[in-house]
Order: structure tokens, then sequence, then C-alpha cells
């Protein structure tokens, strides 16, 4: 981890399974570590910072066409890797769109912006937000997009949330 000479101690993890769905391979592709985050914050001295999928997500389901939504995640880059200088320079990519019909099947969705500068490869696994009320929930995860296209197909929050409770995880 940033900051500290200790690797994030992972107790376990696992892979959803969602038997005879559509759309088995995307929402399969999915991986889960649980971490032990209280040895983490005890050994390292450093607090670990997470989204509350529990109790901050929205059901992608009830989004309508054109709702706004924001993603923010790192993007490959031709710069990313300084060798001489032995640094990582990641760009931070935050933008917004608008939900669009997807034709991609169930429990998968579009999201349909401008066309960016910025390829979309290592977008996948990024969060989708919207916003409700005047907080910021979190609706799915990333899978594949074009930056040419400006759309980004990502996997709805109701996958997660349903991985997360199989695995035993429970709202607080």
């Amino acid at each position: 981890m940033p900051n500290t000479n200790m690797a994030l101690p992972i107790q376990s993890g696992f892979t959803p399974t969602f038997y005879n769905h559509e759309n088995k391979d995307d929402v399969e592709d999915l991986f889960f570590f649980k971490i032990n985050d209280s040895l983490f914050c005890a050994e390292s001295g450093v607090d670990l910072y997470s989204w509350d999928f529990i109790n901050r997500s929205y059901p992608t389901s009830k989004l309508s066409f054109g709702d706004e939504l924001m993603v923010a995640g790192f993007p490959d880059t031709n710069e990313r890797y300084d060798y001489d200088g032995q640094k990582i320079n990641d760009l931070l990519l935050v933008r917004t769109a608008n939900l669009a019909e997807s034709e991609l099947g169930k429990d998968i969705y579009t999201m349909s912006g401008l066309p960016s500068e910025y390829n979309f490869n290592g977008m996948s696994g990024a969060p989708v937000f919207c916003r409700r009320d005047g907080w910021v929930l979190f609706c799915g995860l990333v899978i594949r997009g074009s930056a040419h296209s400006g759309k980004m197909h990502f996997i709805s929050s109701e996958i997660i949330m349903s991985a997360l409770n199989n695995a035993g995880v429970k709202k607080a």
C-alpha cells in the first residue's frame, strides 16, 4: 500500500456464481477480496477508507434513461511508467455521462457521453455513481467501453449486492 511498507492482509476472496444468467461471462467476471482492515491499521498506523456498498448503493434498474451518472477510474496511458524516475504517473479520469439504452442484455447498462481524448482501457472495474436526494450512490462497475464513442458499459449494482449478500456480507 502507498506510504506503508505493508501489503493489504487478504483473508480470502471469491468469485460470484450466477447460474443460468444470460450474461454469465460478464456478471461472473468479478473477484472480491476480504481484507483484515483491523490488522492493517494496527500494523501500518494508516487508516483504510472504502465505499460503503451496503448502505450507499442504488439499484441500477430504478434509474431512468437520461439520468446523469459519474465514473472515476484510471485509464491506461503511454506515460504511466517513468522508469528513470521510478514513478507511476496515474491519470484519474472522472467523467459524467447519461444512462442510455443498452443492447447487451440483462444487468448490463450503458452510459453515453462525449468522446474522450483518453482511451478507456484500464477503466474496467471503475465504480459508477448516481446522485439521489443529495447523496452520491454506487450503481455499478464498468466492464468495457470505447473512448471514440464515449460509451461505457457497466454491470448493475444489483449484481454486486447479490454477490455480497450470497457471500454473507450484510447491512450494518
